[in-house]
């Protein structure tokens, strides 16, 4: 369980996350994946504090991570809850 304030927690690496009308810092990732061994594929996701983007963060809302703009494919919370992954895609 997370007893860490969580604000100080993003404060350090944390990038500007906005959807809707939340905003908050987020931890960015971009990891690439092998798929198959035949390509890379790059897995987007920002994790952020739950309590403030729950609401907000729905299957396909815009989202704006470090200036860039993509779409929620999935949210999910993580651990005990207090943070959640969301996955992106890129807005077209």
């Amino acid at each position: 369980m997370i007893t860490e304030d969580l604000e100080a927690l993003f404060a350090d690496c944390g990038v500007k996350t906005t959807c809707g009308s939340a905003s908050g810092l987020g931890l960015f990732d971009e990891s690439d994946e092998d798929v198959g061994g035949i390509a890379i594929s790059s897995d987007r996701s920002v994790t952020v504090i739950t309590e403030k983007f729950q609401a907000a963060a729905t299957r396909g809302a815009e989202i704006e991570v470090d200036g860039v703009a993509y779409k929620v494919r999935a949210f999910r919370k993580i651990a005990d809850g207090k943070l959640a992954r969301i996955t992106l895609e890129l807005n077209d």
